[in-house]
């Protein structure tokens, strides 16, 4: 019965993760702007380590293949899942569970996402031009996602934190 409630947790929160991706996304010049991140921040605080980081990188890497970005799925799929499982350590490790110490899990988990993002964003531009000699115009042209990313996740933070409280407060989880 736990293994089939926790499947079951897992895939809706991943459906969850994919449709707050999918339903409201603004395609940009270096990607896409979209809420999946605040919902990679609610399953990270909602259902732990393992559950959370599943959940979030299947609905992630969904979202990339459902949505014209397939050459993103793999990246998409350990970054979001580390990011989930980054912040998710950091809560658990907290027995307060205080709004501060959400804000601090999402946003050092952020920083991984940008960072790895960039790397990414690097190894496909140097990979696709199919020469090394280009990795440092793919190091450079890297950078114009930089902001776009910090946006999404802050925006991400911004909205996940009430968003927490309010299912903390109408539901009792305690199923981590």
């Amino acid at each position: 019965m736990k293994k089939t409630k926790s499947l079951v947790q897992v895939s809706l929160m991943a459906a969850i993760v994919f449709l707050a991706a999918y339903i409201i996304h603004v395609p940009t010049a270096g990607g896409v702007i979209h809420l999946g991140d605040c919902m990679v921040f609610v399953a990270a605080a909602l259902l732990g380590k393992r559950k959370g980081a599943a959940a979030s990188a299947i609905g992630m890497a969904l979202f990339d293949l459902m949505s014209g970005y397939a050459i993103w799925a793999p990246f998409s799929f350990v970054i979001k899942g580390v990011m989930a499982y980054v912040a998710a350590t950091i809560i658990e490790k907290n027995t307060s569970n205080s709004v501060k110490t959400q804000i601090l899990a999402f946003l050092l988990s952020s920083v991984w996402m940008v960072t790895a993002y960039y790397f990414s964003q690097v190894l496909i531009g140097t990979l696709l031009t199919g020469e090394f000699v280009s990795s440092y115009a793919a190091f450079v042209y890297a950078l114009k996602d930089v902001p776009t990313n910090i946006f999404q996740v802050v925006s991400g933070v911004v909205i996940s934190i009430p968003l927490i409280k309010a299912i903390e407060k109408k539901f009792v989880l305690n199923n981590k």
